[in-house]
Formats: structure tokens, C-alpha cells, sequence
């Protein structure tokens, strides 16, 4: 791809190097413009899948997911309100950058009875390869093992399962 410093460093004439610089000026807009929209796009479907999700599982103590990275935090944010009682921890494949986002928040009824957020995702963290962190009500991390996501997933599972019990 071009950039605007190899069109200026480039031995051509100075009308076709600010035509090639406009050219990808409005490139580059349009690109941005559909970034926008792709997250905008992906956030809203977050939204619908937690709908589906809190329906789907109501009365359960902890829910574990996949969805698509862009999705995480605003299906995050509707679970707080739709399954307050429900401790949840979303991950988040972007397989096209090779990496897994993931996000917890646990109820402090939740934690009372055992399971901490950010101890939920230390004890996947070696399968995400990546990094965790936070606090016992919400914690975050990342990684870049795309190809663990299911053992991943089934570890967190069984993670909770094992606190609540």
C-alpha cells in the first residue's frame, strides 16, 4: 500500500504527486469511513447476540461466549443490565489480526460465592497467550493463540463450574 511519504519522495512531476496525494487522501477516507461503519455494524450484532444470550440463559450463575471482537464490549455492557445476577466472560476472535480479546464482569453476589473475575481469566491466560488483568468484579486481557479458542472456552467453563459448585 502507499503511503503519502513514498509519494512525496518519488521522482515524478509535482501535478501527478498532489494528484496521487489526493488520490489517497480520499483512499484513506474511505477506508476509515468503512472501519467505522464495520464496528458500528459489529457492536450492534453484540447487542442482538446478548439479547439471544441473557434469554437463552437465565437463571444460570456464569456464561462463557464467543463472538466476533468488535462485539465484546457492548454485549458486555447489555449483560450488566439484562443478567445482573450472571457472571459473564466474553471472548472475542479477530481472526483476520490473529488475535482473542476477552472481558469479565462478575456480580459481587457472584464473587461472594467464589469466582473472581480477574482469576477467572488468569486460569486461561496461558491457553490465550497473552496477558490479564484487572479486579475481582471486571477483568480484561488478550492473546494470540486464535487457534485455543475452544479449549479456552471449555477451561473458563470449567473454571466456574468448580468455584460455584
Amino acid at each position: 500500500m502507499f503511503d503519502l511519504q513514498e509519494v512525496t519522495a518519488s521522482v515524478i512531476s509535482a501535478w501527478e504527486k498532489e494528484n496521487m496525494r489526493q488520490t489517497l487522501n480520499r483512499l484513506k477516507k474511505i477506508l476509515i469511513d468503512c472501519e467505522s461503519a464495520a464496528r458500528k455494524v459489529a457492536a450492534k450484532m453484540g447487542v442482538e447476540k446478548a439479547k439471544e444470550m441473557a434469554e437463552a440463559n437465565k437463571g444460570k450463575s456464569f456464561l462463557v461466549e464467543v463472538l466476533d471482537a468488535g462485539a465484546v464490549s457492548k454485549a458486555l455492557q447489555h449483560l450488566k443490565k439484562a443478567a445482573p445476577d450472571t457472571a459473564v466472560l466474553l471472548f472475542g476472535m479477530d481472526k483476520s489480526n490473529g488475535k482473542i480479546v476477552c472481558q469479565s464482569q462478575v456480580p459481587e453476589s457472584v464473587v461472594s460465592r467464589g469466582l473472581k473475575a480477574n482469576e477467572w481469566l488468569e486460569s486461561v491466560a496461558h491457553l490465550l497467550g497473552g496477558k490479564v488483568g484487572g479486579r475481582e468484579t471486571t477483568a480484561q486481557g488478550s492473546g494470540s493463540n486464535v487457534d485455543a479458542i475452544d479449549q479456552t472456552v471449555q477451561l473458563a467453563r470449567e473454571f466456574a463450574s468448580s468455584k460455584l459448585e
